[in-house]
Parts: C-alpha cells; structure tokens; sequence
C-alpha cells in the first residue's frame, strides 16, 4: 500500500495546516468500520509508533462496539420500527451515543498525543467513515 501522505507546500487548506496524512479503511475483516495499522512514514519523525498504533486502536474500538449487534440494540431497532423512527427525535440511537463518545476520544487524543506533537486527527465521519486525516498545525508561511 503506498504511503497516503500529501505535502501542501505553500498552499494550506486552512490556516495553519500543512501535511495531511491519511489512514485508511481496512477492509480486510469485511464492511465493518476498522481503519488500519500501518504507520504512515510522514510521521516517522513525528509521532511515535505506539502512539499512533494506540490511537487507531482506541478508534477501532468505538466502532466494534457501536456496531455490535446485541439484545437491546435489536429492541431498540424494533421499537423504532413500530413508532416509525419517532423515538430518535427524543432519544438518540446507541451509534449515535457511541459516535458522540468517538468525538470525546478524539478531543482526548488530540490533546493528549496529537497537540504536543504539532498534530491533529479529525474524526473520521468528516470523510465518510473511508479515512483518518491526521495534519500538521505548523505555520504555513515557513
């Protein structure tokens, strides 16, 4: 797989933002939503290993767990069902509740791994659930 990495130059997309480094979908276990491991080599001198690893883990995780399909989950689906979905407009869905949990973890990652490093990875349903964007916050004018 080749490096998904992109170096903006002069131009900056944002203030303050230039490399934009993709993790991709892995598709490896199927359709369901798990992003991959492999240490994109931008980072090499960035970002350690076993944070990024860490990191992407801690997301994988949100997403095993909010598609898991349970007893209360399938209840839940029923119940929608027979209120024609009225129920969400009060109470939210339980991938609703874990992606609002997934914006808490990446707000937690960010200040903890990615800020310091003069990094920031954006939650992935910003591009369709396909990728992980992690960018460089370094002065563009440089």
């Amino acid at each position: 797989m080749k490096d998904r990495c992109v170096n903006k130059g002069l131009y900056c997309p944002t203030p303050k933002e230039k490399l934009a480094c993709f993790v991709e979908r892995d598709y490896s276990k199927g359709m369901e939503v798990q992003f991959s491991l492999e240490f994109p080599k931008a980072l090499t001198n960035r970002l350690s290993k076993e944070d990024f690893e860490n990191a992407i883990i801690r997301v994988n995780h949100v997403f095993v767990v909010a598609e898991r399909i349970n007893f209360s989950t399938i209840i839940e689906s029923i119940f929608s069902f027979f209120v024609c979905y009225l129920n969400l407009i009060f109470f939210q869905s339980s991938y609703e509740r874990q992606m609002k949990s997934l914006d808490k973890l990446i707000m937690q990652l960010n200040r903890e791994i990615f800020f310091p490093k003069n990094l920031k990875i954006y939650h992935p349903i910003h591009r369709g659930l396909r990728l992980i964007m992690i960018t460089d916050l370094t002065d563009c004018s440089e």
